[in-house]
């Protein structure tokens, strides 16, 4: 993700009050052509505004006594850590950003040519410069970054490159490297929260609260899922039984663009369950109703945001569940029939776009039982509990490479709202529990190699009233 100043601009600068907070990008990040390096490109072009660090909620602002409000590379760095879950690194004044790395050794922070993503890379030469790691690879390093100079921008940097060379990275509040699930919490009241997960061996408890950038209510029934293949986690926002759905476009930082409508098929009666159903790498939404209507599918293109649509007859009143339940990669949609109906399952296929159904032994599930999917035992295959209010029991279906799913009951909390994420970061996934109506709220963990669930060791208590959307929303 993610130039000289002319020196009239500089004596300016240095002649101000603030000039110990101000960011000058000296000769070692020149403004192009001139003199420019070959090995720096920009992923995202100078702008007066801040739209090249959309999900941030940076605009300018002062941060820990940082220069603000207006564009300064300090105040931009300080609200990623800040944001990232960091104290304040340093008691004195943040100072110039040729100032921090002697500022971070100091502090007791690691300071080194190597970068880690929400690693902080400074460089010296005049006020020197600051910018936030957004991406590392093997060959380069995407940066993002606010200049006093009057703009914003994105850059990519190679490794092989006089600016990288130049560079050291400061260890700070790193992100970490093991990808967790997070929570986006909607309500019809409050504005949506996010909880990051925190990966195991970090302190306690095990989210950490982030900003979230979404302009939609619990009204409108969140579902995720990477609808064009970009690596991003999108939503579709879709109040039961509206005939129009909007999908908000994620850009894998937490933040969303502003939602775009489209119609729905089955006549605004459909639910969207949503799964990468034919293994291209973009999800797909089924838009399944129970009884005879005929239903539909929006079929996900990788970097498209124009979904094929096509008809399918499902035809049965099912209890829907989306997973990759046999472990190939590609996920399945299970059809599990109430009471004495048979159960369906379509198996999902690498190419393949048919929605044909199979059959599996029927398992006698309460009508009123909802799925929630997971790999809760982290052997590859997705797994289903089934939650049911009231006194009946619960279950949980074990997926299995031959197809044919391990049954076991599973005792559940008859007040509580089951949500599936890993959000520890450990391989499996974990099992949120809501209270409603007075319950508590509790997290259930699960472990690699182990077909249980355990408390957590810390409490969780969810927001009034929110609902619960899981899905990776990015580096938190």
């Amino acid at each position: 993700m993610r130039s000289a100043l002319p020196a009239r601009a500089a004596g300016r600068l240095l002649a101000a009050a603030t000039a110990a907070l101000a960011c000058v990008l000296a000769a070692v990040v020149p403004a192009p052509p001139a003199g420019a390096d070959d090995g720096v490109t920009y992923v995202c072009e100078r702008s007066s505004g801040y739209d090249c660090m959309p999900g941030t909620d940076y605009t300018g602002q002062s941060v820990w006594g940082s220069y603000g409000p207006g564009h300064n590379c300090v105040s931009y760095v300080a609200h990623m850590l800040q944001r990232n879950g960091s104290e304040r690194p340093w008691e004195d004044r943040l100072g110039n950003g040729s100032d921090w790395d002697e500022h971070a050794r100091a502090a007791g922070y690691a300071v080194d040519t190597a970068p880690a993503v929400g690693s902080i890379a400074q460089w010296d030469g005049g006020s020197g410069h600051v910018a936030y790691v957004d991406a590392v690879a093997a060959d380069h390093i995407v940066v993002t970054e606010d200049n006093y100079s009057g703009y914003s921008s994105a850059r990519r940097i190679l490794r092989t490159s006089t600016t990288f060379a130049e560079a050291e990275f400061l260890h700070i509040r790193d992100l970490p490297t093991t990808a967790t699930d997070d929570v986006l919490w909607t309500s019809a009241t409050a504005d949506p929260a996010l909880w990051w997960g925190v990966p195991t061996g970090e302190a306690s408890p095990p989210f950490r609260a982030g900003p979230a950038a979404l302009g939609a209510t619990s009204a409108d029934a969140p579902v995720a899922g990477d609808l064009d293949g970009d690596g991003a986690t999108d939503l579709v926002l879709h109040p039961p039984g509206s005939t129009r759905a909007r999908i908000a476009w994620g850009d894998g930082r937490g933040g969303f663009s502003t939602p775009t409508t489209r119609s729905v098929p089955a006549r605004g009666r459909a639910r969207p369950l949503v799964g990468d159903l034919d293994g291209d790498g973009a999800d797909d939404v089924l838009w399944y109703a129970p009884g005879p209507a005929t239903d539909a599918v929006w079929w996900g293109e990788p970097l498209s945001r124009t979904p094929e649509v096509d008809a399918v007859a499902l035809h049965g009143a099912y209890l829907p569940a989306v997973g990759d339940l046999d472990g190939d990669g590609v996920d399945d949609v299970v059809l599990a029939g109430p009471g004495d109906a048979v159960d369906r399952v379509v198996w999902g296929a690498t190419g393949v776009r048919r929605i044909r159904t199979t059959r599996l032994p029927a398992s006698g599930l309460a009508a009123s039982a909802t799925a929630t999917v997971g790999d809760f035992d982290g052997d590859g295959r997705d797994d289903i509990a089934w939650s049911r209010p009231g006194p009946a029991r619960d279950a949980i279906w074990w997926g299995e490479a031959d197809r044919v799913p391990t049954r076991h009951s599973l005792s559940l909390d008859a007040g509580q709202v089951a949500r599936s994420g890993d959000f520890d970061g450990d391989g499996a996934d974990d099992l949120l529990l809501v209270g409603v109506g007075g319950t508590d709220d509790e997290l259930l963990l699960g472990a690699v190699g182990r077909r249980s669930l355990e408390l957590a060791a810390h409490p969780v208590t969810a927001p009034d009233g929110a609902i619960a959307v899981v899905a990776d929303f990015g580096p938190g």
